[in-house]
């Protein structure tokens, strides 16, 4: 089951033989129009402009065209209790985030925003009183016309509570980052480390540096973030996906091999300033 959150004004009429309503959606970072088959009536009474309502129903994709639906769809309240699952609905709709998916699994629910330059992805758990993960990072330029996704910048900010900034950077990976130091459970403290974590991607930003031998040739990322306590730095080496969560032997004489040829050929960088949502969204 799939519940969009959605500013009241971005929804237009369908076509009455079809489908009942059209909403214009950044799917992947690509605008798409969701198309909504209602079961019944999708309002119920009177709403003022910029109000926000929820949708429920079963989201699929079809290919050849390309096609995104919303079945089924009833209207249902919006999550506010209080819990992770209605504290990031309401943060997410206070910040004027148009569109909020929410998916539920076996295992809970994941929550992820719905913007053109940007993704904030949240894991939690079924109870709704754990953050199993929370991460960050911004969509790359569409690499074909016809592709119906955007790339993401192998460089994401994950939630961690190994510093004062309960913020790690690291190459994007899935799967890499459920542990005790990436678990958040709900209380008034912790509310303030989340919050900490989000003025980044909203009203801070940060840089990426990306270095790389000839053209193409990537092998190491940095991001930098500046606070009100000063610069911090994290740097990595970038690793394809067999090497992310495994270390293997061959790690060590890898970056060995790379730093040599970066002295020889010239290591070159490329930096991305990433403005925070609020200044673009």
């Amino acid at each position: 089951m799939t519940t969009l959150i959605v500013n009241k004004s971005c929804l237009l009429e369908g076509d009455c033989n079809e489908y009942n309503l059209l909403l214009p959606i950044y799917y992947y970072g690509v605008k798409q129009n969701l198309l909504i088959y209602a079961e019944g009536k999708i309002f119920d009474g009177y709403f003022e402009p910029d109000t926000f309502i929820a949708i429920s129903g079963n989201l699929k994709e079809s290919v050849k065209p390309f096609i995104i639906k919303l079945e089924k769809a009833i209207q249902t309240s919006i999550p506010n209790g209080n819990d992770w699952l209605g504290f990031i609905v309401h943060y997410f709709v206070e910040n004027n985030i148009s569109t909020i998916k929410i998916s539920q699994y076996n295992d809970g629910f994941t929550i992820s925003t719905c913007l053109e330059y940007y993704y904030i992805w949240c894991h939690i758990s079924a109870d709704k009183k754990t953050i199993k993960k929370i991460e960050f990072g911004r969509f790359t330029p569409l690499e074909k016309p016809e592709y119906v996704r955007k790339s993401s910048s192998w460089t994401k900010g994950v939630f961690s509570n190994s510093n004062s900034n309960f913020i790690e950077f690291r190459q994007t990976s899935w799967d890499g980052e459920y542990n005790k130091r990436y678990l958040l459970h709900y209380s008034k403290e912790n509310i303030d480390k989340l919050l900490k974590f989000l003025e980044i991607p909203f009203n801070l930003g940060w840089t990426e540096i990306n270095y790389r031998f000839g053209k193409d040739n990537y092998y190491k990322a940095s991001a930098m973030i500046k606070t009100n306590k000063g610069q911090q730095t994290w740097t990595f080496m970038l690793k394809d996906t067999a090497e992310q969560d495994i270390p293997l032997v061959t790690d060590m004489p890898l970056r060995f091999t790379v730093k040599m040829l970066g002295y020889i050929w010239g290591r070159q960088y490329d930096t991305t300033i990433v403005r925070p949502i609020l200044a673009i969204e």
